[in-house]
C-alpha cells in the first residue's frame, strides 16, 4: 500500500495565556480562528471581508483534533490558556488572511 505524504505549506498558531491567578478570576471561554475572505462587491465602498470559521474551542468543546483534505487542526482550552494550531496543505489557504478571536471574562 502506498501512502501519500502531505506537504504542509503553512502553520497558523493562535495562543492566549492569562497571567497566573492571584486575586482575579479571569478566564478564557472561547477561541476561534476565522479565514478572512473578501466579499464580492461591485464598488470599493461596499467591500468588506466575510469570515469563515476554521476552528474553535469553547467550554462545551474544549478539545479539537481534526483532519480534513485541506487542514489538520489541534486545539485545547483551559480556563487560563487556549491554543489552536492549524496545519494547511493548500496554497490558497496559506496565502490567506486569518483572524484569531479570544473571548474571556475579567474577574
Amino acid at each position: 500500500m502506498l501512502v501519500k505524504a502531505r506537504i504542509t505549506c503553512g502553520i497558523l498558531l493562535c495562543e492566549e495565556k492569562l497571567p497566573p491567578m492571584k486575586t482575579n478570576s479571569s478566564a478564557i471561554f472561547n477561541m476561534s480562528v476565522f479565514k478572512n475572505q473578501p466579499s464580492c462587491s461591485s464598488t470599493p465602498e461596499d467591500e468588506h471581508e466575510s469570515r469563515v470559521l476554521m476552528a474553535s474551542v469553547n467550554s462545551k468543546h474544549p478539545n479539537i483534533s481534526q483532519v480534513t483534505d485541506a487542514t489538520q487542526t489541534f486545539g485545547i482550552l483551559r480556563s487560563r490558556n487556549a491554543s489552536l494550531r492549524i496545519e494547511m496543505f493548500k496554497h490558497d489557504d496559506c496565502s490567506s488572511d486569518f483572524t484569531c478571536e479570544v473571548l474571556g471574562l475579567d474577574g
